[in-house]
């Protein structure tokens, strides 16, 4: 008879052990993804992000300096066309990235630890970090290029940014889900998006506008971050018509309602 001691003992089952951040790993290596991808390392890759508000600067610079000696705020027209751009390139950028987000990362969704959401998350910060820095590096330039001494108000650039990267990530969710059950639509809202730029101030100030047209401009959310980005550089605009409530609230029911189409239709619009 053998000794119960002699027995070799049977191992317990190991508990699953549970990784933690995963949400973060997950997006992070979606951001190194992106980094890596082919898309990234054609048609200029990430240059072409300071290439294109540098052109569009420069063209606007050249075309208005022609009509005018002056631009409607301030001496100087770089400056003033950067104060307009920034704001309404950051939430358009990051609206387009993050709608088609899914549709760049379809194949790793089928993956259970890779949620809609990590997709877009990562496309959000990535193309965030770049914009931040095109402006830095611009706005740096710029006002050494010219020797101009702007009075910058650091708070009104932070909530300018803040509120114009909040619409872009709350219409990116929006669309995400659109753009995959209905590709025509996202040839639609880019023809619709295009006035936009002409309807947030950026070219001539909406304050400067005869009524009623400047009071239904400013239903425009996107003219509210450009003109908390042009209080922040001129000392003589005063942000009394840009609202931050106004503008966050809007963002975030934009974001909610993209969660929950997100929630109930992505693996529909997966299969198509």
């Amino acid at each position: 008879m053998q000794s119960t001691g002699s027995r070799s003992a049977i191992p317990e089952p190991l508990t699953p052990r549970v990784r933690r951040f995963k949400s973060l790993r997950v997006i992070a290596a979606l951001i190194l993804r992106e980094l890596e991808s082919s898309e990234s390392r054609t048609s200029l890759g990430f240059l072409w992000a300071f290439i294109e508000p540098i052109a569009t600067i420069a063209l606007m610079s050249i075309v208005f300096g022609i009509i005018s000696r002056t631009p409607p705020i301030g001496t100087n027209f770089p400056i003033f066309y950067l104060t307009g751009i920034v704001p309404f390139g950051i939430y358009s950028s990051l609206a387009r990235k993050s709608a088609s987000s899914l549709k760049f990362s379809k194949s790793l969704l089928n993956f259970p630890s890779v949620k809609p959401i990590d997709a877009i998350m990562a496309r959000f910060l990535l193309n965030l970090f770049i914009e931040i820095v095109v402006f830095v590096c611009l706005a740096a330039i710029i006002i050494y290029f010219w020797d101009l001494n702007p009075t910058i108000k650091p708070a009104l650039v932070i909530e300018a940014l803040a509120l114009a990267a909040a619409l872009g990530l709350g219409m990116g969710c929006f669309n995400a889900v659109i753009f995959l059950l209905l590709p025509t639509y996202e040839n639609f809202w880019s023809i619709i998006s295009r006035p936009l730029m002409l309807a947030s101030g950026i070219l001539i100030p909406i304050d400067s506008l005869p009524e009623p047209y400047r009071s239904y401009l400013w239903w425009n959310p996107i003219a509210h971050p450009v003109e908390m980005m042009r209080a922040a550089f001129y000392a003589e605009v005063a942000p009394v018509h840009a609202s931050s409530l106004y503008v966050g609230l809007i963002a975030l029911t934009l974001f909610c309602i993209g969660m929950i189409m997100l929630h109930r239709h992505v693996r529909d619009a997966m299969e198509i």
